[in-house]
Protein backbone atom coordinates (compact mmCIF):
# COMPACT_ATOMS: atom_id res chain seq x y z
CA UNK A 1 0.00 0.00 0.00
CA UNK A 2 1.36 3.41 -0.92
CA UNK A 3 2.10 5.70 2.08
CA UNK A 4 0.04 8.56 0.62
CA UNK A 5 -3.10 6.40 0.79
CA UNK A 6 -2.67 5.43 4.43
CA UNK A 7 -3.98 8.69 6.03
CA UNK A 8 -7.11 8.62 3.86
CA UNK A 9 -7.92 5.02 4.77
CA UNK A 10 -7.27 5.59 8.47
CA UNK A 11 -9.67 8.54 8.30
CA UNK A 12 -12.32 6.30 6.74
CA UNK A 13 -12.08 3.82 9.60
CA UNK A 14 -12.13 6.51 12.29
CA UNK A 15 -15.07 8.23 10.62
CA UNK A 16 -16.99 4.95 10.54
CA UNK A 17 -16.52 4.57 14.28
CA UNK A 18 -18.02 8.00 15.01
CA UNK A 19 -21.67 6.83 15.10
CA UNK A 20 -20.71 4.04 17.47
CA UNK A 21 -18.95 6.40 19.86
CA UNK A 22 -21.86 8.83 20.07
CA UNK A 23 -24.76 6.37 19.96
CA UNK A 24 -26.87 6.46 23.18
CA UNK A 25 -26.54 3.42 25.40
CA UNK A 26 -30.21 2.58 24.84
CA UNK A 27 -29.54 2.19 21.13
CA UNK A 28 -26.27 0.28 21.35
CA UNK A 29 -27.99 -2.88 20.12
CA UNK A 30 -27.95 -1.29 16.67
CA UNK A 31 -24.14 -1.65 16.58
CA UNK A 32 -22.94 -5.00 15.31
CA UNK A 33 -19.22 -5.78 15.29
CA UNK A 34 -18.03 -8.86 13.47
CA UNK A 35 -14.74 -10.70 13.06
CA UNK A 36 -14.16 -13.50 10.59
CA UNK A 37 -11.50 -14.73 8.26
CA UNK A 38 -9.92 -17.40 6.13
CA UNK A 39 -6.73 -19.39 6.70
CA UNK A 40 -5.30 -21.35 3.79
CA UNK A 41 -2.31 -23.64 3.50
CA UNK A 42 -1.09 -25.46 0.41
CA UNK A 43 1.63 -27.60 -1.04
CA UNK A 44 2.39 -27.67 -4.78
CA UNK A 45 4.60 -29.88 -6.92
CA UNK A 46 5.03 -28.88 -10.57
CA UNK A 47 7.21 -29.75 -13.54
CA UNK A 48 7.64 -27.20 -16.30
CA UNK A 49 10.87 -25.68 -17.50
CA UNK A 50 12.14 -26.70 -14.08
CA UNK A 51 10.94 -28.97 -11.29
CA UNK A 52 9.84 -27.12 -8.20
CA UNK A 53 7.88 -27.54 -5.02
CA UNK A 54 6.19 -24.90 -2.92
CA UNK A 55 4.72 -24.66 0.56
CA UNK A 56 2.58 -21.64 1.31
CA UNK A 57 0.01 -20.08 3.59
CA UNK A 58 -2.44 -17.22 3.34
CA UNK A 59 -4.31 -15.50 6.16
CA UNK A 60 -7.24 -13.18 5.45
CA UNK A 61 -8.61 -11.74 8.71
CA UNK A 62 -11.60 -9.42 8.39
CA UNK A 63 -13.12 -7.02 10.89
CA UNK A 64 -16.35 -5.16 10.26
CA UNK A 65 -18.50 -2.77 12.25
CA UNK A 66 -22.10 -2.16 11.21
CA UNK A 67 -24.16 0.71 12.63
CA UNK A 68 -27.90 0.87 11.99
CA UNK A 69 -28.71 4.54 11.47
CA UNK A 70 -32.49 4.53 11.08
CA UNK A 71 -35.52 3.09 9.36
CA UNK A 72 -37.39 4.04 6.23
CA UNK A 73 -40.58 3.06 4.42
CA UNK A 74 -40.73 2.43 0.70
CA UNK A 75 -42.79 0.74 -1.98
CA UNK A 76 -40.66 -1.29 -4.37
CA UNK A 77 -41.88 -3.34 -7.33
CA UNK A 78 -40.62 -6.84 -6.71
CA UNK A 79 -41.01 -10.46 -7.70
CA UNK A 80 -41.72 -13.27 -5.23
CA UNK A 81 -38.02 -14.14 -5.07
CA UNK A 82 -37.23 -10.61 -3.95
CA UNK A 83 -40.16 -10.42 -1.54
CA UNK A 84 -39.18 -13.47 0.49
CA UNK A 85 -38.53 -11.42 3.61
CA UNK A 86 -42.04 -9.95 3.67
CA UNK A 87 -44.13 -11.11 6.64
CA UNK A 88 -40.99 -12.21 8.45
CA UNK A 89 -40.32 -11.13 12.00
CA UNK A 90 -37.50 -8.82 11.00
CA UNK A 91 -37.14 -6.08 8.44
CA UNK A 92 -35.34 -6.95 5.19
CA UNK A 93 -31.68 -5.95 5.48
CA UNK A 94 -30.03 -3.44 3.26
CA UNK A 95 -27.71 -4.99 0.67
CA UNK A 96 -24.93 -6.63 2.65
CA UNK A 97 -25.82 -4.68 5.79
CA UNK A 98 -26.35 -7.54 8.21
CA UNK A 99 -23.55 -9.70 6.89
CA UNK A 100 -20.73 -7.14 6.81
CA UNK A 101 -19.91 -8.34 3.29
CA UNK A 102 -21.21 -6.86 0.11
CA UNK A 103 -23.08 -9.14 -2.30
CA UNK A 104 -20.17 -10.05 -4.56
CA UNK A 105 -17.49 -10.38 -1.91
CA UNK A 106 -15.05 -13.18 -1.19
CA UNK A 107 -16.55 -15.98 0.85
CA UNK A 108 -14.74 -15.91 4.16
CA UNK A 109 -17.27 -17.98 6.08
CA UNK A 110 -19.63 -19.79 3.75
CA UNK A 111 -21.78 -22.47 5.32
CA UNK A 112 -23.24 -25.47 3.48
CA UNK A 113 -26.41 -25.50 5.56
CA UNK A 114 -27.22 -21.83 5.55
CA UNK A 115 -30.86 -21.82 4.49
CA UNK A 116 -32.28 -22.28 7.96
CA UNK A 117 -31.39 -19.53 10.39
CA UNK A 118 -30.06 -21.52 13.35
CA UNK A 119 -32.69 -24.26 13.04
CA UNK A 120 -31.91 -27.67 14.49
CA UNK A 121 -33.94 -29.80 12.08
CA UNK A 122 -31.48 -32.15 10.39
CA UNK A 123 -34.21 -33.41 8.04
CA UNK A 124 -34.83 -29.88 6.78
CA UNK A 125 -31.14 -29.25 6.26
CA UNK A 126 -30.77 -32.52 4.36
CA UNK A 127 -33.64 -31.59 2.05
CA UNK A 128 -32.17 -28.16 1.30
CA UNK A 129 -28.67 -29.52 0.74
CA UNK A 130 -30.02 -32.16 -1.61
CA UNK A 131 -31.66 -29.42 -3.66
CA UNK A 132 -28.52 -27.26 -3.74
CA UNK A 133 -26.29 -30.12 -4.83
CA UNK A 134 -28.74 -31.64 -7.28
CA UNK A 135 -31.20 -29.56 -9.33
CA UNK A 136 -32.78 -32.86 -10.41
CA UNK A 137 -33.74 -33.56 -6.79
CA UNK A 138 -36.48 -30.92 -6.27
CA UNK A 139 -36.75 -28.93 -3.10
CA UNK A 140 -39.41 -30.35 -0.81
CA UNK A 141 -40.97 -27.17 0.47
CA UNK A 142 -44.48 -25.70 0.48
CA UNK A 143 -45.58 -22.14 1.18
CA UNK A 144 -48.56 -20.69 2.97
CA UNK A 145 -49.46 -17.04 3.28
CA UNK A 146 -47.08 -16.27 6.10
CA UNK A 147 -45.16 -19.49 6.76
CA UNK A 148 -42.79 -21.61 4.70
CA UNK A 149 -43.18 -25.21 5.86
CA UNK A 150 -41.26 -28.40 5.27
CA UNK A 151 -42.54 -31.85 4.45
CA UNK A 152 -41.36 -33.85 7.43
CA UNK A 153 -42.55 -35.02 10.80
CA UNK A 154 -41.89 -31.68 12.47
CA UNK A 155 -44.28 -28.81 12.98
CA UNK A 156 -44.06 -26.02 10.37
CA UNK A 157 -41.01 -23.87 10.94
CA UNK A 158 -40.42 -20.30 9.86
CA UNK A 159 -37.32 -20.18 7.72
CA UNK A 160 -35.40 -17.68 5.66
CA UNK A 161 -35.31 -19.08 2.13
CA UNK A 162 -32.12 -18.03 0.37
CA UNK A 163 -30.59 -18.30 -3.10
CA UNK A 164 -33.81 -19.46 -4.81
CA UNK A 165 -34.79 -17.14 -7.65
CA UNK A 166 -37.49 -19.00 -9.59
CA UNK A 167 -37.46 -16.50 -12.45
CA UNK A 168 -33.88 -16.75 -13.66
CA UNK A 169 -31.85 -19.51 -12.00
CA UNK A 170 -28.18 -18.86 -12.32
CA UNK A 171 -28.55 -15.28 -13.50
CA UNK A 172 -25.85 -12.89 -12.36
CA UNK A 173 -28.28 -9.95 -12.48
CA UNK A 174 -29.83 -10.16 -9.02
CA UNK A 175 -31.86 -7.77 -6.97
CA UNK A 176 -30.39 -6.26 -3.80
CA UNK A 177 -32.68 -8.44 -1.72
CA UNK A 178 -31.36 -11.59 -3.36
CA UNK A 179 -27.78 -10.33 -3.06
CA UNK A 180 -28.36 -9.53 0.60
CA UNK A 181 -29.60 -13.07 1.19
CA UNK A 182 -26.50 -14.40 -0.52
CA UNK A 183 -24.25 -12.26 1.63
CA UNK A 184 -26.03 -13.34 4.82
CA UNK A 185 -24.96 -16.92 4.17
CA UNK A 186 -21.41 -15.77 3.86
CA UNK A 187 -19.83 -15.07 0.13
CA UNK A 188 -15.49 -11.35 -0.21
CA UNK A 189 -17.78 -5.52 -4.59
CA UNK A 190 -18.20 -5.11 -4.27
CA UNK A 191 -16.72 -8.98 -1.95
CA UNK A 192 -18.58 -13.03 -2.07
CA UNK A 193 -18.79 -16.63 -4.56
CA UNK A 194 -22.48 -17.36 -4.33
CA UNK A 195 -24.30 -20.68 -4.33
CA UNK A 196 -26.88 -20.41 -7.06
CA UNK A 197 -29.40 -22.72 -8.59
CA UNK A 198 -27.66 -23.80 -11.82
CA UNK A 199 -28.75 -22.03 -14.95
CA UNK A 200 -30.05 -25.08 -16.73
CA UNK A 201 -33.23 -25.52 -14.75
CA UNK A 202 -36.20 -23.67 -16.16
CA UNK A 203 -39.07 -22.40 -14.03
CA UNK A 204 -42.54 -23.88 -14.31
CA UNK A 205 -45.99 -22.28 -14.01
CA UNK A 206 -46.98 -21.88 -10.36
CA UNK A 207 -49.22 -24.81 -9.31
CA UNK A 208 -50.90 -25.34 -6.00
CA UNK A 209 -48.54 -26.29 -3.17
CA UNK A 210 -48.30 -30.08 -2.84
CA UNK A 211 -49.97 -31.66 0.18
CA UNK A 212 -47.83 -32.52 3.16
CA UNK A 213 -47.40 -36.22 4.05
CA UNK A 214 -48.79 -37.47 7.36
CA UNK A 215 -46.56 -36.70 10.35
CA UNK A 216 -46.24 -40.38 11.09
CA UNK A 217 -44.34 -41.03 7.86
CA UNK A 218 -41.02 -39.18 8.00
CA UNK A 219 -39.17 -39.53 4.67
CA UNK A 220 -35.84 -41.30 4.72
CA UNK A 221 -34.66 -39.11 1.84
CA UNK A 222 -35.97 -35.96 0.12
CA UNK A 223 -39.03 -37.12 -1.86
CA UNK A 224 -39.36 -36.32 -5.54
CA UNK A 225 -41.90 -33.66 -6.51
CA UNK A 226 -42.19 -30.66 -8.85
CA UNK A 227 -39.65 -27.91 -8.12
CA UNK A 228 -40.40 -25.12 -5.65
CA UNK A 229 -42.90 -22.71 -7.20
CA UNK A 230 -43.25 -18.98 -6.54
CA UNK A 231 -46.39 -17.25 -5.41
CA UNK A 232 -48.03 -15.00 -8.04
CA UNK A 233 -46.25 -11.72 -8.57
CA UNK A 234 -47.69 -8.57 -7.10
CA UNK A 235 -47.09 -5.21 -8.82
CA UNK A 236 -45.62 -3.67 -5.70
CA UNK A 237 -44.82 -4.67 -2.15
CA UNK A 238 -44.46 -2.21 0.70
CA UNK A 239 -41.73 -2.80 3.19
CA UNK A 240 -39.68 -0.95 5.73
CA UNK A 241 -35.90 -0.99 5.70
CA UNK A 242 -33.05 0.59 7.56
CA UNK A 243 -29.95 2.51 6.61
CA UNK A 244 -26.57 1.19 7.65
CA UNK A 245 -23.04 2.49 7.92
CA UNK A 246 -20.50 -0.33 7.65
CA UNK A 247 -16.72 -0.20 8.00
CA UNK A 248 -14.69 -3.14 6.72
CA UNK A 249 -11.02 -3.96 7.19
CA UNK A 250 -9.43 -7.09 5.74
CA UNK A 251 -5.74 -7.97 5.45
CA UNK A 252 -3.92 -10.26 3.04
CA UNK A 253 -0.99 -11.96 4.78
CA UNK A 254 0.88 -14.63 2.85
CA UNK A 255 4.17 -16.44 2.70
CA UNK A 256 5.69 -19.05 0.37
CA UNK A 257 8.76 -21.28 0.43
CA UNK A 258 9.78 -22.38 -3.06
CA UNK A 259 12.29 -25.17 -3.64
CA UNK A 260 13.72 -25.50 -7.14
CA UNK A 261 16.16 -28.05 -8.48
CA UNK A 262 19.71 -26.70 -8.87
CA UNK A 263 18.66 -23.33 -7.41
CA UNK A 264 18.58 -21.73 -3.99
CA UNK A 265 15.42 -21.97 -1.94
CA UNK A 266 13.33 -18.80 -1.92
CA UNK A 267 11.07 -17.51 0.85
CA UNK A 268 8.69 -14.64 0.16
CA UNK A 269 6.07 -12.97 2.32
CA UNK A 270 3.86 -9.91 2.30
CA UNK A 271 1.27 -8.09 4.39
CA UNK A 272 -1.07 -5.65 2.70
CA UNK A 273 -4.68 -4.45 2.99
CA UNK A 274 -7.14 -6.65 1.12
CA UNK A 275 -10.32 -4.62 1.71
CA UNK A 276 -10.56 -1.31 3.55
CA UNK A 277 -13.78 0.57 2.96
CA UNK A 278 -16.69 2.51 4.40
CA UNK A 279 -20.18 1.78 3.08
CA UNK A 280 -23.53 3.51 3.49
CA UNK A 281 -26.51 1.43 2.38
CA UNK A 282 -30.29 1.50 2.34
CA UNK A 283 -32.78 -0.86 0.76
CA UNK A 284 -32.39 0.85 -2.61
CA UNK A 285 -29.01 2.57 -2.54
CA UNK A 286 -25.40 1.77 -1.69
CA UNK A 287 -22.28 3.95 -1.57
CA UNK A 288 -18.88 2.40 -0.82
CA UNK A 289 -15.63 4.34 -0.46
CA UNK A 290 -12.15 2.83 -0.13
CA UNK A 291 -10.30 -0.31 -1.19
CA UNK A 292 -12.93 -2.68 -2.61
CA UNK A 293 -13.68 -5.25 -5.29
CA UNK A 294 -15.70 -4.14 -8.31
CA UNK A 295 -16.77 -7.01 -10.53
CA UNK A 296 -19.66 -7.50 -12.95
CA UNK A 297 -20.58 -9.23 -16.18
CA UNK A 298 -22.17 -12.43 -17.43
CA UNK A 299 -19.28 -14.67 -18.53
CA UNK A 300 -17.95 -17.40 -16.24
CA UNK A 301 -14.52 -18.62 -17.39
CA UNK A 302 -13.01 -16.00 -19.74
CA UNK A 303 -14.46 -12.56 -19.03
CA UNK A 304 -13.88 -9.56 -21.31
CA UNK A 305 -15.46 -7.46 -18.52
CA UNK A 306 -12.68 -8.39 -16.11
CA UNK A 307 -11.82 -4.70 -15.90
CA UNK A 308 -10.96 -4.29 -12.22
CA UNK A 309 -10.31 -7.80 -10.85
CA UNK A 310 -8.16 -10.79 -11.74
CA UNK A 311 -10.16 -13.77 -10.58
CA UNK A 312 -8.97 -17.13 -11.86
CA UNK A 313 -11.97 -19.52 -12.06
CA UNK A 314 -9.74 -22.39 -10.93
CA UNK A 315 -8.68 -20.70 -7.69
CA UNK A 316 -10.57 -22.20 -4.69
CA UNK A 317 -10.13 -18.93 -2.76
CA UNK A 318 -11.23 -16.69 -5.66
CA UNK A 319 -8.65 -14.17 -4.52
CA UNK A 320 -8.23 -10.81 -6.24
CA UNK A 321 -6.81 -7.43 -5.32
CA UNK A 322 -9.21 -4.53 -4.93
CA UNK A 323 -9.21 -1.00 -6.32
CA UNK A 324 -9.34 2.34 -4.53
CA UNK A 325 -12.38 4.38 -5.34
CA UNK A 326 -16.02 5.29 -4.79
CA UNK A 327 -18.81 3.00 -5.98
CA UNK A 328 -22.46 4.06 -6.12
CA UNK A 329 -25.32 1.67 -6.84
CA UNK A 330 -29.03 2.36 -6.92
CA UNK A 331 -31.79 -0.24 -7.35
CA UNK A 332 -34.72 1.12 -9.36
CA UNK A 333 -36.50 -2.25 -9.23
CA UNK A 334 -35.53 -5.80 -8.47
CA UNK A 335 -34.15 -6.26 -12.00
CA UNK A 336 -33.01 -2.75 -12.87
CA UNK A 337 -30.04 -1.03 -11.25
CA UNK A 338 -27.51 1.66 -12.03
CA UNK A 339 -23.82 1.79 -11.12
CA UNK A 340 -21.32 4.66 -11.12
CA UNK A 341 -17.72 4.67 -9.94
CA UNK A 342 -14.75 6.96 -9.54
CA UNK A 343 -11.31 5.34 -9.11
CA UNK A 344 -8.17 7.10 -7.95
CA UNK A 345 -4.65 5.96 -7.11
CA UNK A 346 -4.73 2.69 -9.07
CA UNK A 347 -1.58 3.31 -11.11
CA UNK A 348 -0.59 -0.33 -11.72
CA UNK A 349 -2.27 -2.43 -14.43
CA UNK A 350 -5.47 -4.19 -13.38
CA UNK A 351 -7.76 -6.64 -15.08
CA UNK A 352 -6.64 -7.21 -18.67
CA UNK A 353 -4.52 -4.03 -18.76
CA UNK A 354 -0.93 -4.19 -19.98
CA UNK A 355 -0.25 -0.49 -19.41
CA UNK A 356 -0.82 1.31 -16.13
CA UNK A 357 -2.78 4.48 -15.43
CA UNK A 358 -1.38 7.99 -15.38
CA UNK A 359 -0.65 9.11 -11.84
CA UNK A 360 -2.99 11.55 -10.10
CA UNK A 361 -5.66 11.12 -12.75
CA UNK A 362 -9.08 9.77 -11.78
CA UNK A 363 -10.95 7.06 -13.68
CA UNK A 364 -14.69 7.31 -14.26
CA UNK A 365 -17.27 4.75 -15.28
CA UNK A 366 -20.92 3.71 -15.16
CA UNK A 367 -23.13 0.68 -15.76
CA UNK A 368 -26.85 0.02 -16.26
CA UNK A 369 -28.53 -3.36 -15.88
CA UNK A 370 -32.04 -3.70 -17.32
CA UNK A 371 -34.51 -6.55 -17.95
CA UNK A 372 -34.58 -8.16 -21.38
CA UNK A 373 -37.27 -10.81 -21.73
CA UNK A 374 -36.32 -13.82 -19.65
CA UNK A 375 -32.93 -12.35 -18.90
CA UNK A 376 -31.10 -9.08 -18.53
CA UNK A 377 -28.74 -6.77 -20.40
CA UNK A 378 -25.89 -4.69 -19.06
CA UNK A 379 -24.29 -1.60 -20.63
CA UNK A 380 -20.94 -0.35 -19.28
CA UNK A 381 -18.49 2.49 -19.98
CA UNK A 382 -15.13 3.35 -18.43
CA UNK A 383 -12.65 6.16 -19.10
CA UNK A 384 -9.08 6.58 -17.91
CA UNK A 385 -5.72 8.03 -18.96
CA UNK A 386 -3.19 5.29 -19.68
CA UNK A 387 0.58 5.63 -19.46
CA UNK A 388 3.12 4.11 -21.84
CA UNK A 389 6.61 3.67 -20.37
CA UNK A 390 9.17 1.81 -22.44
CA UNK A 391 11.03 0.80 -19.27
CA UNK A 392 8.04 -1.37 -18.34
CA UNK A 393 8.56 -4.91 -19.72
CA UNK A 394 4.87 -5.15 -20.63
CA UNK A 395 5.17 -2.01 -22.79
CA UNK A 396 7.61 -3.83 -25.05
CA UNK A 397 4.65 -5.92 -26.27
CA UNK A 398 2.79 -2.81 -27.50
CA UNK A 399 3.86 -1.66 -31.02
CA UNK A 400 4.46 2.09 -31.42
CA UNK A 401 5.43 4.23 -34.41
CA UNK A 402 9.04 5.05 -35.14
CA UNK A 403 10.27 8.07 -33.20
CA UNK A 404 7.64 7.74 -30.45
CA UNK A 405 8.74 9.10 -27.06
CA UNK A 406 9.74 6.60 -24.41
CA UNK A 407 6.99 7.88 -22.08
CA UNK A 408 3.62 9.27 -23.11
CA UNK A 409 0.05 9.35 -21.85
CA UNK A 410 -3.16 8.72 -23.77
CA UNK A 411 -6.92 8.82 -23.06
CA UNK A 412 -8.70 5.48 -23.14
CA UNK A 413 -12.43 4.71 -23.45
CA UNK A 414 -14.03 1.30 -22.98
CA UNK A 415 -17.54 0.35 -24.03
CA UNK A 416 -19.22 -2.96 -23.21
CA UNK A 417 -22.52 -4.77 -23.51
CA UNK A 418 -23.37 -8.11 -21.93
CA UNK A 419 -26.47 -10.21 -21.44
CA UNK A 420 -27.69 -13.43 -19.88
CA UNK A 421 -30.87 -15.47 -20.40
CA UNK A 422 -32.33 -18.70 -19.08
CA UNK A 423 -34.12 -20.35 -22.01
CA UNK A 424 -33.76 -23.93 -20.82
CA UNK A 425 -30.00 -23.78 -21.18
CA UNK A 426 -28.36 -20.65 -19.83
CA UNK A 427 -27.08 -18.34 -22.59
CA UNK A 428 -24.85 -15.29 -22.24
CA UNK A 429 -22.42 -13.03 -24.03
CA UNK A 430 -19.93 -10.25 -23.24
CA UNK A 431 -18.48 -7.83 -25.78
CA UNK A 432 -16.04 -4.97 -25.18
CA UNK A 433 -14.48 -2.32 -27.39
CA UNK A 434 -11.51 -0.22 -26.24
CA UNK A 435 -9.98 2.82 -27.91
CA UNK A 436 -6.61 4.27 -26.89
CA UNK A 437 -6.36 7.65 -28.62
CA UNK A 438 -2.70 8.35 -29.32
CA UNK A 439 -0.83 9.03 -32.60
CA UNK A 440 2.06 6.97 -31.24
CA UNK A 441 0.10 3.70 -31.09
CA UNK A 442 -0.08 1.64 -34.28
CA UNK A 443 -3.04 -0.48 -33.10
CA UNK A 444 -5.23 1.79 -30.95
CA UNK A 445 -8.33 -0.46 -30.94
CA UNK A 446 -8.95 -3.58 -28.84
CA UNK A 447 -12.04 -5.75 -29.00
CA UNK A 448 -13.07 -8.90 -27.16
CA UNK A 449 -16.07 -11.22 -27.25
CA UNK A 450 -17.26 -14.20 -25.19
CA UNK A 451 -20.23 -16.44 -26.03
CA UNK A 452 -21.36 -19.03 -23.49
CA UNK A 453 -24.00 -21.53 -22.51
CA UNK A 454 -24.57 -24.04 -19.72
CA UNK A 455 -27.04 -26.71 -18.73
CA UNK A 456 -27.60 -29.04 -15.80
CA UNK A 457 -28.46 -32.57 -16.89
CA UNK A 458 -30.60 -34.86 -14.74
CA UNK A 459 -27.83 -37.43 -14.42
CA UNK A 460 -27.24 -38.81 -10.94
CA UNK A 461 -26.95 -35.87 -8.58
CA UNK A 462 -26.99 -33.36 -11.45
CA UNK A 463 -24.21 -32.90 -14.01
CA UNK A 464 -23.53 -29.26 -14.84
CA UNK A 465 -21.75 -28.55 -18.13
CA UNK A 466 -20.59 -25.14 -19.33
CA UNK A 467 -18.91 -23.97 -22.51
CA UNK A 468 -17.53 -20.63 -23.75
CA UNK A 469 -15.86 -19.24 -26.85
CA UNK A 470 -13.51 -16.25 -26.49
CA UNK A 471 -11.76 -14.08 -29.02
CA UNK A 472 -9.81 -10.83 -28.80
CA UNK A 473 -7.89 -8.64 -31.23
CA UNK A 474 -5.77 -5.49 -31.31
CA UNK A 475 -6.28 -3.67 -34.59
CA UNK A 476 -6.04 -0.42 -36.50
CA UNK A 477 -9.81 0.03 -36.73
CA UNK A 478 -12.75 -0.43 -34.42
CA UNK A 479 -14.33 -3.37 -36.24
CA UNK A 480 -11.95 -3.91 -39.15
CA UNK A 481 -8.41 -3.20 -40.26
CA UNK A 482 -5.14 -5.08 -39.86
CA UNK A 483 -4.79 -6.92 -36.55
CA UNK A 484 -1.63 -7.35 -34.52
CA UNK A 485 -0.90 -11.13 -34.66
CA UNK A 486 0.59 -11.56 -31.15
CA UNK A 487 -2.62 -10.17 -29.66
CA UNK A 488 -4.95 -12.24 -31.84
CA UNK A 489 -6.44 -14.73 -29.37
CA UNK A 490 -8.95 -17.54 -29.83
CA UNK A 491 -9.92 -19.84 -26.96
CA UNK A 492 -12.48 -22.56 -26.34
CA UNK A 493 -13.30 -23.14 -22.69
CA UNK A 494 -15.38 -25.80 -20.96
CA UNK A 495 -16.14 -26.91 -17.43
CA UNK A 496 -17.94 -29.83 -15.79
CA UNK A 497 -19.19 -30.00 -12.22
CA UNK A 498 -20.72 -32.94 -10.38
CA UNK A 499 -21.63 -33.31 -6.68
CA UNK A 500 -20.55 -36.80 -5.65
CA UNK A 501 -22.05 -36.52 -2.16
CA UNK A 502 -23.33 -33.66 0.03
CA UNK A 503 -19.70 -33.20 1.11
CA UNK A 504 -17.71 -34.14 -1.99
CA UNK A 505 -17.62 -32.20 -5.23
CA UNK A 506 -15.74 -32.87 -8.47
CA UNK A 507 -15.03 -30.26 -11.14
CA UNK A 508 -12.90 -29.95 -14.25
CA UNK A 509 -11.96 -26.97 -16.44
CA UNK A 510 -10.24 -27.01 -19.83
CA UNK A 511 -9.04 -24.24 -22.15
CA UNK A 512 -7.92 -24.83 -25.74
CA UNK A 513 -5.85 -22.25 -27.59
CA UNK A 514 -6.98 -22.72 -31.20
CA UNK A 515 -4.14 -20.62 -32.66
CA UNK A 516 -1.24 -22.24 -30.84
CA UNK A 517 -2.96 -25.64 -30.31
CA UNK A 518 -2.25 -25.63 -26.58
CA UNK A 519 -4.49 -27.40 -24.08
CA UNK A 520 -4.87 -26.25 -20.47
CA UNK A 521 -6.41 -28.89 -18.17
CA UNK A 522 -7.46 -28.66 -14.54
CA UNK A 523 -9.37 -31.08 -12.26
CA UNK A 524 -10.34 -30.68 -8.62
CA UNK A 525 -11.86 -32.79 -5.90
CA UNK A 526 -13.26 -30.81 -2.98
CA UNK A 527 -14.58 -31.96 0.38
CA UNK A 528 -16.39 -29.25 2.37
CA UNK A 529 -17.46 -29.10 6.00
CA UNK A 530 -18.98 -26.18 7.88
CA UNK A 531 -15.57 -24.57 8.42
CA UNK A 532 -13.02 -26.81 6.72
CA UNK A 533 -12.48 -27.39 3.02
CA UNK A 534 -9.98 -29.81 1.47
CA UNK A 535 -9.02 -29.32 -2.18
CA UNK A 536 -6.93 -31.74 -4.24
CA UNK A 537 -6.06 -30.32 -7.67
CA UNK A 538 -4.16 -31.59 -10.70
CA UNK A 539 -3.18 -29.54 -13.75
CA UNK A 540 -1.51 -30.13 -17.09
CA UNK A 541 -0.67 -26.90 -18.88
CA UNK A 542 1.93 -25.57 -21.34
CA UNK A 543 5.12 -24.22 -19.82
CA UNK A 544 4.53 -20.93 -21.65
CA UNK A 545 1.35 -19.73 -20.04
CA UNK A 546 -0.85 -17.68 -22.42
CA UNK A 547 -4.04 -17.38 -20.39
CA UNK A 548 -4.59 -15.39 -17.18
CA UNK A 549 -1.03 -14.16 -17.60
CA UNK A 550 -1.68 -10.74 -16.06
CA UNK A 551 -0.89 -11.77 -12.50
CA UNK A 552 -0.05 -9.21 -9.80
CA UNK A 553 3.61 -8.41 -9.37
CA UNK A 554 5.39 -11.01 -7.27
CA UNK A 555 2.64 -13.64 -7.55
CA UNK A 556 3.93 -16.88 -9.03
CA UNK A 557 1.81 -18.81 -11.49
CA UNK A 558 1.28 -22.12 -9.73
CA UNK A 559 -0.65 -23.62 -12.63
CA UNK A 560 2.14 -23.47 -15.25
CA UNK A 561 3.46 -26.85 -16.41
CA UNK A 562 2.18 -30.10 -14.91
CA UNK A 563 1.66 -30.82 -11.25
CA UNK A 564 -0.45 -31.38 -8.17
CA UNK A 565 -1.64 -29.07 -5.43
CA UNK A 566 -3.20 -29.84 -2.06
CA UNK A 567 -4.94 -26.91 -0.35
CA UNK A 568 -6.61 -26.83 3.06
CA UNK A 569 -8.98 -23.96 3.93
CA UNK A 570 -10.37 -23.00 7.33
CA UNK A 571 -13.15 -20.42 7.73
CA UNK A 572 -13.74 -18.75 11.07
Amino acid sequence: MRPRKLPVLIFLLLFSLTPALFTPASARNSIKPDYRGLLAGWGTYSRGDTTQGQLGFRFLPEFALDVRLGTQNLSLPMTPSAAKYINSQTNPPAPGADSYQSPDSLSLAASRTGLFDKQDSQANKAAINSYLYSPSAPLTLARTSNTKTTHNNHAPEKVSLLFISPEFPGSSFRSPEIESASANSGNASADCPEIEKPAGTSPSPPPSPPPSPPPSQPPSQPPSQPPFQPLPSSPATSLSGSSHLTAELSLNIWGTLTVQRAQENEFRSQLKPYRLSLKYSTSRFEARLGLQKISFGSAALIRPLMWFDRIDPRDPIQLTDGVYGLLLRTYISTRTNLWAWLLYGNDDPKGWEFLGTEKRRPELGARAQVPAGKGALGFSIHQRHGRYDSSNPAAALIPVVAGAPSIFNFPETRLAVDGKWDLGPGLWFEATLTNQRSPHLIFPWQRALTLGLDYTFAVGNGLHLLGEYFQSDMSEGALAGDAFPPFRTRFLAASASYPLTPLDHFSAIAFFDTRNHDLYSFVRWQRTYDRWSLNLMAFWNPSEYRIFATLPAGQANLFAGQGLQLMLLYNF
